[in-house]
């Protein structure tokens, strides 16, 4: 007896601890069914878990192909942040959605999200709760009864944010180990994806927007760096080029100079007058243009950039061009793509436009031919599509002894020339965050004007 109680009891102890399983198919261990591990109730839960990972990894390539078509669409890296959270909302089950993503400058995060969903938007600084709780935390915070310290806290951050969105989770971005971003959301209820997951499919989306975002941002910081360096390089040469400038100055001075004091002396004939009037106003005119060549030289107004119809640029600027200026019996002919809309500053490119028309046709003179092509050049995505306006003349070339030259200052081939045309002109195409470029033979000149596209 002794040892058949010890056999019950050891048996009801093993059946205690047994799980206890409900559900279709499932037994009860108190009506002595044993219970069916691999019942109906187990068998359809793990269909649905597999169903809805299976659906979770469709949506994350949905998310991701959303997210690489919308960087390859968007001209610029900051239209596509503000765009960002829509795209999101799109692919996840979340409500309202805010970004805050850390700025070029790396001391605030801007703020992006739909206005009509959170109103006016708080940029945070770089010390603030929301940023430097995560800093260099990974997981996800889910913002509830036992968390409602942080939610205090990022309430003070946002200006009541997170109250008047109800904003349940936060999710870091992190990518290479480096703090980016915050995404501030409303998780509803009955979301079946968890914080975690969602964590997840963020991390891989980090992959694809982070670089891309970083790249454009560092391409800006070049563009600034390019323009200080720019700056500061004519500003040393202003002090270099003071010498040459006296040079200049001077040699139609004394021209003036000696044509007046013959006039002074007054032993000239009616002939003679005229023809020593007619030096002084060449040499005026030399000068004045020097004058201006050097204003526009040391003038460092801002950029007006705004976008610019290419086609409509290049006639305005050819009808604007003086009768005089076009050599006789010169034929210009054009041809335009359609549709070729740039940022850029459109008096200065038009300054660029002109310059270069009449190189093209001090080079082509009585007779010669003309070229004005504006085109797209075909990339594989829009974003670094460039558009070209190409001028070109059937002039004799440039020698190849000054081709490495032509874009120096004061440097000239032509008697009246101040050697200024093209240096201004190349330093106006930089700013624009294009380029100026030259390929010249026996048979004639081309110079390309350089901008970045945008879709029309």
């Amino acid at each position: 007896m002794k040892r058949s109680r010890k056999r019950g009891d050891q048996a009801r102890s093993f059946n205690s601890m047994k799980p206890h399983l409900t559900g279709p198919g499932s037994g009860d261990s108190q009506r002595g069914r044993q219970p069916a591990v691999c019942g109906m109730g187990v068998r359809s839960r793990w269909f649905g878990d597999t169903a809805q990972t299976m659906h979770r990894k469709d949506e994350t390539a949905n998310l991701l192909k959303a997210l690489s078509t919308g960087l390859n669409e968007s001209a610029a890296i900051e239209s596509f942040l503000h765009r960002l959270p829509e795209l999101l909302m799109r692919h996840l089950p979340l409500g309202p959605l805010v970004l805050f993503y850390r700025d070029g400058d790396g001391n605030r995060f801007s703020t992006y999200g739909r206005t009509r969903d959170v109103g006016e938007l708080t940029n945070l600084a770089d010390d603030s709760n929301l940023i430097t709780c995560f800093n260099h935390r990974t997981n996800p915070l889910v913002i509830n009864g036992r968390s409602d310290m942080y939610r205090i806290l990022f309430n003070r951050d946002t200006d009541g944010l997170i109250d008047r969105l109800g904003i349940n989770l936060i999710l870091p971005i992190h990518f290479h180990g480096y703090h980016r971003g915050v995404v501030a959301a409303r998780m509803e209820r009955k979301c079946r994806i968890s914080p975690t997951s969602m964590a997840h499919i963020l991390d891989q989306c980090a992959t694809i927007i982070v670089p891309a975002i970083e790249m454009e941002r560092l391409e800006l910081e070049n563009d600034r760096n390019h323009y200080r360096l720019f700056k500061f390089d004519r500003l040393v040469l202003l002090g270099q080029m003071a010498a040459s400038i006296a040079h200049e100055l001077k040699t139609p001075m004394s021209t003036v100079l000696l044509e007046l004091q013959e006039l002074q002396d007054g032993d000239l004939n009616s002939a003679e007058t005229m023809r020593s009037f007619g030096k002084i106003r060449t040499e005026m005119i030399r000068l004045n243009e020097l004058i201006e060549s050097l204003l526009s030289f040391s003038r460092f107004r801002p950029l007006q950039v705004e976008e610019v119809d290419l086609k409509a640029l290049v006639e305005s600027t050819l009808e604007s061009l003086p009768c005089k200026r076009i050599p006789e019996g010169a034929r210009i002919h054009t041809r335009f793509e359609k549709s070729l809309v740039s940022h850029a500053d459109r008096n200065r490119l038009h300054q660029v436009l002109l310059n270069v028309l009449f190189n093209a046709f001090d080079a082509a003179g009585p007779g010669g031919e003309i070229g004005v092509r504006a085109y797209a050049e075909c990339t594989k995505t829009k974003r670094n599509r460039r558009h070209v306006i190409a001028v070109s003349d059937n002039g004799p070339g440039i020698p190849q002894k000054h081709k490495n030259h032509v874009l120096e200052p004061f440097f000239t081939t032509k008697t009246n020339g101040t050697g200024l045309g093209l240096y201004i002109s190349y330093g106006i195409m930089t700013s624009l965050k294009g380029d100026l470029e030259i390929q010249s033979s026996k048979k004639g000149t081309t110079v390309l004007l350089v901008l970045p596209g945008k879709s029309a």
